[in-house]
């Protein structure tokens, strides 16, 4: 997969507490520092899909777009 890394304010250090959802695939966070958080995206069909960040299991307001691609 691929390390995607959103980027944002004051966000609690703990990976722990955070999660990606591509589409509906769950990714935990890698690491989180106070402005950004990482995860590993998981292997997908290729195609476009929507990421949403989770804190403590409840969804953030903002979601991103995300294209997968096929291997090259």
């Amino acid at each position: 997969g691929t390390t995607v890394t959103l980027h944002g304010t004051f966000f609690n250090t703990q990976p722990n507490l955070y999660k990606c959802k591509f589409g509906t695939t769950d990714a935990p966070a890698s690491s989180v520092t106070s402005t950004s958080v990482t995860c590993l995206a998981p292997i997908a069909s290729e195609g476009p899909a929507t990421v949403a960040l989770f804190f403590n299991d409840r969804q953030l307001p903002s979601t991103f777009s995300y294209e997968f691609y096929g291997s090259l």
